[in-house]
């Protein structure tokens, strides 16, 4: 099984130079879809109106059981549009997927945050994700698992104000674990799994890709004591009394090995550059585009950490960015033909 996905194809070019006949490309054109611009705005307003309706009643009634109620209600109403293979629905019942999905992972927490730990909430979280994409055949939920594994071991992202960052506690671990757990969602996807599920386990092998580059990003700017964070003192000990955590935390550091920023900022260029040849060489275009991304971004950081922000540093920098432009466009040129 062959995973070709969607692909662009110019039939007036290849008609022109010869390798596609007049009558080929009038065939091939009669399988383009429709335009599909309605279909997105109605599948837009599904989402928006089904979240916007379960926020209201959580609103009116704030309770753990609230979300609940309004989990077991998208869930059944999700299925049964499933079962009756209502076509035009389908993206409603995904809409209520995602629904279950947040009442379920909401009671829960609300539930249980005071009595379970971080790790315990993250997990049941999780699986509860994994088990609505496989229900509802969905790659957004999909996509979200491997964020949720990163969660357990310390990684995630954070909002504030007309701010959003990204944290990876356990940067050599996080590498260490979706390294692997990408090439083997991948090569799932590809040679093993149903074409129902195939599509699920690609978007996660891809999320799981990028969260090992942003370990190394992390990494390669403050290193990595490893362990520090899953296996130091517990956060019920700072909550109890922030100096004797400290304290402990400060000692417990010491026994752990260190991994030095550089390593990381060269392990990241080799793996970079190790996808983008391994991208070009299987002709996966998602890991051979998101490599060179990734090594520009490299580049760009390390440049910037080394000479900070003076002002020569500035002009020669956005000359390389300009010439790192330039090899990229003929790279795709090349590629193309």
């Amino acid at each position: 099984m062959t995973d070709l996905g969607l692909v662009s194809l110019d039939l007036d070019k290849l008609v022109r130079e010869g390798a596609l006949s007049h009558n080929e490309a009038k065939r091939l054109t009669s399988y383009a879809e429709a335009p599909r611009a309605a279909g997105f705005l109605i599948s837009v307003l599904y989402i928006i109106g089904a979240i916007a309706a379960a926020a209201g009643v959580v609103l009116l009634k704030p309770a753990a059981t609230t979300g609940l109620v309004i989990a077991m209600i998208c869930l059944v109403v999700g299925q049964f549009i499933r079962f009756k293979r209502l076509v035009h629905l389908d993206i409603l019942a995904l809409a209520l997927g995602i629904g279950a999905t947040a009442g379920l992972i909401g009671w829960f927490v609300l539930e249980f945050e005071d009595t379970l730990s971080g790790i315990v909430i993250n997990s049941f979280a999780t699986g509860v994700t994994l088990a609505m994409a496989v229900l509802f055949r969905s790659r957004f939920l999909a996509a979200f698992v491997p964020l949720g594994i990163g969660t357990i071991i310390g990684s995630g992202g954070a909002y504030w104000h007309a701010s959003y960052g990204i944290f990876v506690q356990e940067a050599t671990i996080t590498i260490a674990l979706f390294t692997p757990l990408a090439a083997l969602l991948w090569w799932f996807g590809r040679k093993v799994l149903h074409a129902d599920w195939s599509p699920m386990a690609i978007v996660a092998a891809r999320m799981g890709f990028i969260i090992s580059n942003f370990g190394f990003w992390v990494g390669s700017l403050w290193g990595d004591r490893i362990g520090e964070f899953l296996f130091g003192p517990s956060k019920e000990l700072r909550r109890e009394n922030y100096r004797a955590w400290n304290e402990a935390r400060n000692a417990f550091r010491e026994t752990l090995p260190y991994i030095h920023e550089h390593v990381f900022a060269i392990g990241w260029a080799a793996f970079s550059i190790a996808a983008i040849a391994i991208g070009r060489r299987i002709g996966n275009r998602f890991l051979e585009i998101t490599g060179v991304v990734f090594l520009a971004i490299n580049a760009f950081t390390q440049y910037f950490e080394f000479f900070e922000d003076e002002p020569w540093a500035l002009i020669f920098g956005g000359i390389a960015l300009v010439a790192i432009a330039l090899a990229l466009v003929r790279w795709q040129v090349q590629t193309e033909k």
